[in-house]
């Protein structure tokens, strides 16, 4: 059964026991297991940084395996890999669905949050949202031929990870700024976090010049 999602100011949330169902019925595929061990290979990788490392790399060693362990679980599962301008996707077998892999911030996965993407993006996700809109709009709601953009959206606090499976209907800036619906997929506790306190990767770096003397 594929479902229409509603587009209205308050989006709709799923939780607790209604998730497992609601992802079976985005895709027979997928489950909440697939998540969690996504989930618990990027924070695996996370514990890899060092304070030799980059201020950025626990984040950024996070996110690439995240896409990696969810896109090979799921090519195994006869999705396909799709890479659009750098922007990794995976997309359903029927091609209903296809999902992007974010971080967020400190609303993600928060029942009464409204979160956004933690860093800014570009065209390949603005016209994802439009077409999100095109297929899903009032005058248009027969028309079903297309995929939908759905964004696994993770924020790390401490040792803790909160995620959400959500598609997005609106853009502005490089940022998601609307939801249709949102499947919280619950947090996750580890037993340790790195020993770097790394920096978000779209903060600005200030470096002071010093000067040589002659």
């Amino acid at each position: 059964m594929f479902l229409t999602p509603s587009y209205s100011p308050n989006p709709i949330i799923v939780k607790g026991d209604l998730v497992q169902r609601r992802l079976r019925q985005l895709h027979d595929t997928l489950n909440e297991d697939v998540f969690k061990e996504a989930s618990d290979a990027g924070f695996t990788a996370r514990l890899e940084a060092t304070p030799a490392h980059a201020p950025t790399a626990a984040g950024s060693l996070q996110w690439h395996e995240t896409v990696f362990a969810l896109r090979t679980q799921l090519a195994l599962r006869k999705w396909r890999i799709v890479d659009t301008r750098n922007c990794p996707l995976i997309v359903s077998p029927d091609k209903n669905i296809m999902i992007a892999i974010m971080t967020g911030d400190k609303d993600t996965g928060m029942e009464f949050g409204d979160p956004r993407n933690q860093g800014a993006k570009g065209t390949v996700l603005s016209g994802a949202i439009q077409k999100n809109l095109e297929l899903f709009s009032a005058k248009n709601k027969a028309n079903k031929d297309g995929t939908q953009l759905w964004v696994l959206l993770y924020h790390v606090v401490g040792a803790e990870v909160r995620r959400e499976l959500s598609i997005p209907n609106s853009f502005y800036r490089g940022k998601i700024t609307g939801w249709s619906e949102r499947i919280l997929l619950g947090s996750m506790q580890f037993n340790s976090q790195p020993d770097v306190f790394p920096i978000s990767p779209t903060d600005d770096l200030d470096f002071d010049v010093i000067r040589k003397k002659v």
